[in-house]
């Protein structure tokens, strides 16, 4: 009798023990199914703000005049906008809204004043397209090319070369820059002290 008691007791505690660890599993799947239909929700919220998004991308395009011709074998028969070619999309309104708002302030900057009318403002001053710059006040002037022609001349290299990278290109540059005479091929053919540069200006004058 005590040895089926003691069993009785095991199988008791064991099915209390399996029916606590299936409550246990029941509330793990009822928050993983409210986990799961909350970002079900919330994929859903964010498709059709996307959708409004890709709208409104698409109005702005047509809105703006934007030419898709060059990219219509590339897109295919995906000709609206979606996740996948946005980019392209925002890439070409970014520039077309560029290129109408320095128009716009062209047109804006050349237009006759009239006294006594206001005149129209037509980009305004915090969306103003920037300065562009001389280039003179970039650089002094541009490389001169006997100069250039000299040092790929003399710079002899028996070993075989590759192109430069940009990143590779830029600092080439700017270590090239920062010799001393990194600046002195920055003159015209007139201010060169190479002997062809005076017979260039002389054949130019006769």
């Amino acid at each position: 009798n005590s040895v089926l008691a003691t069993q009785a007791n095991i199988n008791s505690a064991r099915a209390q023990m399996q029916l606590s660890n299936l409550k246990k599993y029941k509330e793990t799947l009822q928050n993983l199914n409210k986990e799961f239909n909350n970002e079900l929700n919330s994929n859903k919220r964010i498709e059709k703000i996307l959708e409004r998004l890709f709208d409104g991308i698409l109005k702005l395009f047509t809105l703006c005049k934007c030419d898709l011709t060059p990219f219509a074998t590339l897109l295919g028969e995906n000709a609206g906008v979606n996740r996948y070619n946005v980019s392209l999309f925002l890439q070409i309104l970014d520039g077309q809204v560029n290129d109408l708002l320095l128009k716009s302030f062209f047109k804006q900057k050349t237009q006759p004043k009239v006294k006594g009318k206001v005149p129209v403002t037509t980009v305004r001053e915090d969306v103003r397209p920037h300065r562009v710059n001389p280039i003179q006040k970039v650089v002094p002037t541009n490389p001169c090319p006997l100069c250039v022609e000299k040092e790929q001349v003399s710079d002899v290299i028996d070993l075989l070369q590759f192109v430069h990278s940009r990143g590779e290109a830029e600092v080439k540059l700017a270590n090239r820059l920062k010799l001393p005479d990194g600046l002195d091929r920055l003159h015209n053919v007139s201010a060169c002290n190479l002997p062809q540069s005076r017979a260039i200006i002389q054949r130019r004058y006769q």
